[in-house]
């Protein structure tokens, strides 16, 4: 059975590809933010929402069916092939009606939006294809457990995107339209080199193409597309709520903390999906469900083994963090930052205590919790917005997420049943409670001198806690430390 080593692995590659991913955003963030005009970086942020939007029908759910069914096709006869080939076309098949239709409605609203951005977004729609079959490759090799190779490409895109994008609006076209050119080509070069990759896999004859497979990818993928849209709309909602009933500059408070909160749940949540999915869906099919509950245990333990100290410590940091990544003028939002981590985590933890629904193939229901977690949140919004401002949505936020991981464990755990331990995670609990007291009293020096030293004292006071009341977080750090030394005496 896939153990928590392998899980650490594969979450690792994960993790430090989102760590290289970020770092490129930082690049390239004060470059593009000087060679744009200011009208040129709204349409792009306008494009960036509109694309990603999109995507969700571009794509059609096929990047889950890709992880979930895998391991019922792993071992037929020319089942790789058969797998690759079906997603493939099934991914052309929705990918280029998308962006014709995209194109028609931009030509038909173009007197209403205007031209010029009109122009911008049928110029860039090129982008829905090329992320769509980029996620049809990268997730092929996730299905596979290749992590490692998928992180590799993930991260060549990013930057090879990026050094072209920066090229392209600074130096060789100029303005967004350069901006463009360079995005597409250098995510669009990735796209042949991943394609070229995964289809070596495929054969053309009889036996590549699998109908059955193709229903089942649709008839999988389409509702989980569906929780996709709703999952964008639930964190587009807060903003256009907050713009109505308050102003552009909460708006801009908000979003600050949004995108704060965001960047340390890439670190953990979003790497903890990727890895952990396909592993307990091969887990499920190989050795069945009680395996497959074992697997979630240790996984849900180790998932909040770093989300609370990571929620405790952000609650302390966060005006260190918004002073040094934002600026001081940024700083009555603050406080909204833990609020949204803490939320953003529960949503993150739901693949996990809720993974019967998606073991046992329920994507209609998880589609309609979406659905329905979208909607309260933003009756939420109306509700706590005029009571406590900007705050009220962060309330919003973490209210719903609440709710949402309640009722996805309790559906889920009446399919594959998710063993939780509450005794360690209130045990984890105390431990993050008490290294987040210990690094309020660290107050020295100017603020990313005080922030590295709060960051390094919580690390070792929350480890040094955790081996001193946790048993198996003991055992963990034992089999690492046997490894390491093994490594070294080679």
């Amino acid at each position: 059975m896939a153990g928590l080593g392998d899980l650490v692995r594969r979450l690792s590659h994960y993790t430090l590809a989102n760590l290289a991913i970020m770092a490129a955003g930082f690049v390239s963030f004060p470059i593009l933010t000087r060679v744009l005009s200011v009208g040129e970086y709204g349409y792009m942020g306008l494009i960036v929402m509109l694309i990603t939007f999109l995507n969700s029908l571009a794509k059609a759910g096929l990047q889950h069916s890709s992880v979930r069914l895998w391991p019922e096709w792993e071992h037929q006869e020319h089942g790789l092939q058969r797998f690759a080939l079906t997603l493939f076309v099934a991914a052309l098949s929705f990918a280029i009606p998308t962006v014709l239709l995209y194109n028609l409605a931009v030509h038909l609203l173009a007197p209403v939006i205007g031209e010029r951005l009109a122009y911008f977004i049928s110029f860039s729609s090129p982008l829905l294809v090329i992320q769509s079959l980029n996620s049809y490759g990268l997730n092929l090799l996730r299905a596979r457990e290749m992590s490692g190779m998928r992180a590799g490409f993930e991260v060549t895109t990013s930057y090879l995107a990026m050094i072209l994008a920066v090229l392209g609006a600074a130096v060789v076209f100029g303005g967004l339209r350069g901006y463009y050119i360079g995005l597409m080509t250098g995510q669009g070069l990735v796209s042949i080199a991943l394609l070229a990759f995964v289809l070596r896999w495929t054969r053309l004859s009889r036996q590549s193409w699998s109908g059955t497979l193709l229903r089942a990818a649709i008839a999988y993928g389409l509702p989980m597309a569906l929780g996709e849209l709703c999952g964008a709309m639930f964190h587009m909602a807060d903003r256009i709520v907050i713009q109505w009933l308050l102003d552009e500059t909460a708006v801009g408070y908000y979003t600050m903390a949004f995108n704060l909160a965001m960047y340390v749940n890439m670190l953990f949540t979003m790497p903890m999906d990727m890895a952990a999915i396909p592993m307990y869906s091969g887990v499920y099919e190989r050795e069945g469900a009680q395996a497959a509950s074992e697997f979630l245990r240790k996984a849900t333990r180790f998932f909040f083994l770093f989300a609370l100290p990571a929620i405790a410590g952000v609650t302390v940091i966060r005006e260190d963090i918004v002073l040094l990544l934002a600026s001081k003028q940024f700083l009555p939002g603050a406080s909204l930052v833990n609020i949204l981590l803490a939320g953003f985590l529960l949503y993150g933890s739901r693949t996990l205590l809720g993974a019967g629904m998606l073991l046992k193939k329920r994507a209609w229901l998880v589609a309609w919790l979406e659905l329905a977690g979208a909607g309260l949140n933003l009756a939420l919004n109306f509700v706590l917005i005029p009571r406590f401002g900007i705050h009220g949505s962060a309330y919003a936020t973490l209210a719903s997420q609440i709710v949402g991981a309640l009722v996805f464990y309790l559906l889920g755990a009446r399919l594959v049943r998710v063993p939780v331990d509450w005794l360690a995670l209130i045990r984890h609990g105390l431990c993050a409670a008490a290294m987040g007291v210990a690094i309020h009293f660290v107050r020295v020096g100017p603020v990313a001198v005080r922030l590295l030293l709060r960051v390094a004292t919580g690390a070792l006071v929350y480890l040094g806690l955790l081996l001193a009341v946790d048993r198996e977080a003991r055992e963990i750090v034992g089999k690492v430390l046997r490894k390491v030394r093994g490594l070294a005496g080679k």
